[in-house]
């Protein structure tokens, strides 16, 4: 019985160990709502990817169940007066919401958002990507170096929900290049799977 146990433990805690990125450096995982934002985790090294699924993103400024905010190093969606001042420069991306065929991704620094999110860096945002970029090429993309290929630069462009699902790039102030695959929409978010270098 002892020897059959000491396996399993060492499995069960080398699982437990290898479920977060870096633990989520700040914040609390109920931030969007209690919909916790499933993280699956890149083998470690420098060509990896870090996927967060079925995060959802909120479409109304000040909705106390949905963020308008995410940061892809936290894997975390932050309300609108719940941002913690010490996690601003780890948001990278700030989701707008004028009508279904009019929404769009920004960095969320002053310039281009509604709210003042203090210590919060530029993030450039492509959200027009041609057909050169399938979709589906996202559900099997894994190194690091494909997305490091992505030109992303700011376009100041909409999406429409009738497109759906398409993808996003986006590439924030460390240079790290990451690509959001908008899934659906529903009545007060959006849902998405977002994908970005490691580390």
């Amino acid at each position: 019985m002892k020897k059959f146990l000491l396996p399993v433990m060492v499995v069960v805690a080398l699982a437990f160990a290898s479920c977060s990125k870096d633990a989520a450096l700040e914040g609390d995982k109920n931030n969007n709502g209690g919909d916790s934002t499933g993280t699956e985790n890149p083998a470690v090294g420098v060509d990896s990817v870090v996927t967060f699924t079925n995060v959802k993103i909120g479409l109304a400024p000040g909705d106390q169940t949905y963020g308008r905010v995410f940061s892809s190093v936290t894997g975390l969606v932050y309300l609108d007066d719940a941002i913690p001042d010490s996690v601003g420069k780890y948001i990278n991306l700030a989701f707008h919401y004028q009508a279904s065929f009019s929404m769009f991704f920004s960095s969320a620094d002053p310039n281009a958002f509604d709210i003042t999110i203090p210590g919060v860096t530029k993030t450039n945002v492509r959200n027009y990507v041609d057909s050169s970029f399938k979709v589906t090429s996202f559900d099997t993309l894994t190194h690091a170096s494909t997305l490091k290929k992505l030109t992303v630069t700011n376009d100041n462009e909409t999406i429409d929900a009738a497109d759906l699902p398409l993808a996003v790039f986006f590439k924030n102030s460390d240079g790290k290049i990451g690509i959001i695959k908008v899934k659906s929409l529903f009545d007060n978010y959006v849902l998405v799977d977002v994908k970005v270098e490691y580390k």
